[in-house]
Formats: structure tokens, C-alpha cells, sequence
């Protein structure tokens, strides 16, 4: 089944005709091990983000978080903050370490690994089969190359119930220079095939909430 989700300024559904992209970002791994370790990351949540993401999940159980693309390491602390026994993962190595320290007032609530999401094998390897009550990728499903495995790889870690809340940059809202961080509408028809139900919302800076269940 797939789910119909607006993917342009004016919320228009999605032809079930369109294909998602497989083409990896550009940015690799030496250019986000170099970014977090510099001390960049991305903008913070808002309390407007933060309230939207608290009612939207409200009902989601067991209160289990993984937090996926989660460089610095903010979003994942806020999900620990709210009540959340939450795992945070990354593929570059420093963020990995800058989680570690800067909330390890946080542990053992916050825990965080490193995990290559576009590795399949190594997320079934790693990762508990029907493990999680919330799955979060905040600002980072658009660098990852296959969007419909990373869909049913989602699927496999939620027990029933559970909720894959996708927080993206819309690229028809960007400037073509920066197009490349956001999804298309391609991009949304795969990873939104196969979800029962769902929901979106529009958040500042041209950024959608999807929530899939």
C-alpha cells in the first residue's frame, strides 16, 4: 500500500507512477567525519518542531527511540529528555564521539553507535528485529541512496504500532546548488510505499514532517 503525501509547496499527492532515487549524495563519509569533528551540525529543533513531533507520538509504545543520521547528537538527546530509552546512530566516527561527550549526563537513556544506515546487512546485524516504538531521521534521509530499503528496514525495527518520523528538506523548495539535501518527489513515493498510514506537516525553513505508520 502506499500512502498519499504531498510532496510540493501546494501538498499535491504523489503519482504512484514516479520511481525513488538510488543516487548517493556526493558527500561521503571523509566530508561528514571532517564536518562533525569541526563542531558543525545541523539546526536545532524548534519548541514548535519539538511539540509537533511530542503529539504525534504520543500514543507510540514501548517508549524505545532510535535516532538515525543523528551527528551532534541534539535531536536524540531531546527525544531522551522527553522520556525515550533512545539509541542513537552515525556513520562518521566523530559524531559518534562527540554524542559521548557531550551528553553522557544522559546515560544510560541516550546511548549511541556508529552504523552505516545504508548498509542493510550491518542495520540487521546491529539492530533488534522489532526493537523500537519510534524510529526518527531528522535532516538526513535525503544522503541516503536507496529510499525504499531504508523504508523497509524501518519496518523490520518497529514493533506494530510504531511510528518512522522523517523530518526533510522538500528539494523542489531549495536552490539548485542545494537540491541535493532535500527529497524529491520520487524520493517520497518510495519511502512512503508499503506504510499502512501517515501523516504530514510543514515546519520553518521549507522543511516536512512525515510520519509513518
Amino acid at each position: 500500500m502506499r500512502v498519499e503525501f504531498g510532496a510540493s509547496d501546494e501538498g499535491r499527492p504523489i503519482s504512484s507512477g514516479q520511481a525513488g532515487s538510488k543516487v548517493r549524495s556526493s558527500t561521503g563519509l571523509a566530508h561528514w567525519d571532517d564536518w562533525f569533528a569541526s563542531g558543525r551540525g545541523f539546526r536545532d529543533a524548534d519548541a514548535d518542531e519539538v511539540r509537533r513531533l511530542v503529539e504525534t507520538v504520543a500514543d507510540v509504545s514501548p517508549r524505545r527511540a532510535l535516532d538515525v543520521g543523528c551527528g551532534l547528537g541534539a535531536y536524540a538527546a531531546v527525544l531522551a529528555s522527553l522520556g525515550w530509552d533512545t539509541l542513537a546512530v552515525d556513520w562518521a566516527e566523530s559524531a559518534v564521539a562527540a554524542v559521548r561527550d557531550r551528553y553522557a549526563g544522559l546515560q544510560p537513556r541516550l546511548r549511541v553507535q556508529r552504523l552505516d544506515f545504508s548498509d542493510a546487512g550491518a542495520v540487521r546485524r546491529s539492530l533488534p528485529r522489532r526493537g523500537f516504538g519510534l524510529v526518527t531521521m531528522r535532516l538526513a534521509l535525503a544522503f541516503l541512496p536507496d529510499k525504499a530499503e531504508v523504508g523497509e528496514l524501518v519496518r523490520e525495527l518497529l514493533v506494530p504500532g510504531g511510528v518512522w518520523v522523517v523530518t526533510t528538506p522538500l528539494a523542489g523548495r531549495l536552490p539548485d546548488a542545494r537540491r541535493g539535501i532535500g527529497v524529491t518527489p520520487a524520493d517520497v513515493a518510495a519511502f512512503t510505499e508499503g506504510w499502512g498510514e501517515g501523516s504530514w506537516y510543514d515546519l520553518e525553513g521549507g522543511v516536512r514532517c512525515f510520519a509513518l505508520r
